[in-house]
């Protein structure tokens, strides 16, 4: 099943060692995606590199990662 993707960001790469990236967390936390674990707070990511940057130079894209582990027995 192929879900849409939620981007969340955008980062680009100063070098190959260091990349910055943006965080919409407002748009996170109306979403529901961020998830609690004892106590502390998450927001599962991925971080992509674009086929070509934008207009901005920016050349990742970052979105939510929806991935779930197997429930165990």
């Amino acid at each position: 099943m192929d879900e849409k993707t939620i981007y969340l960001g955008s980062g680009k790469t100063i070098n190959e060692n260091f990349r910055i990236i943006s965080v919409n967390i407002s748009d996170a936390e109306e979403q529901g995606l961020i998830t609690e674990f004892k106590g502390k707070k998450y927001l599962r990511l991925k971080i992509n590199n674009r086929k070509t940057p934008d207009n901005y130079g920016k050349d990742l894209s970052v979105a939510y990662d929806k991935y779930e582990p197997p429930k165990k027995d």
